[in-house]
């Protein structure tokens, strides 16, 4: 194995574990603090950890549940529609399973409500 190689990917390893802010941080910020509302820095580390964590999706016309990992789509869904997001949060549900055993809930598929 090239030693270089190896000593680059530790440093790089090493960066990430020192700048990247925990999952457990992130959740706790956004139940604690946010009331449940997430911002654009809290969705890339849920979006890690939990990709298929469910998450309302508020519109000005609509709402919808979907899995963290499609909130891009979701946007891209909404905005073509001609509408436009108002928020996304941790729908109760969610919340209240991460709260009693450490996980949320799973969604598999955008649900327009």
């Amino acid at each position: 194995m090239d030693k270089q190689r190896i000593a680059k990917e530790l440093v790089e390893m090493a960066r990430s574990l020192v700048t990247a802010e925990s999952w457990v941080s992130v959740a706790a910020r956004v139940i604690d603090k946010q009331m449940g509302f997430l911002t654009d820095r809290d969705t890339p580390v849920l979006r890690k950890a939990f990709p298929r964590m469910a998450v309302l999706v508020r519109t000005g016309m609509a709402r919808y549940v979907a899995p963290i990992k499609d909130l891009d789509k979701v946007f891209k869904m909404v905005e073509d529609e001609g509408d436009y997001v108002r928020d996304v949060s941790v729908p109760s549900k969610s919340y209240d399973q991460f709260v009693s055993n450490g996980t949320f809930i799973d969604t598999a598929r955008i649900v327009k409500k």
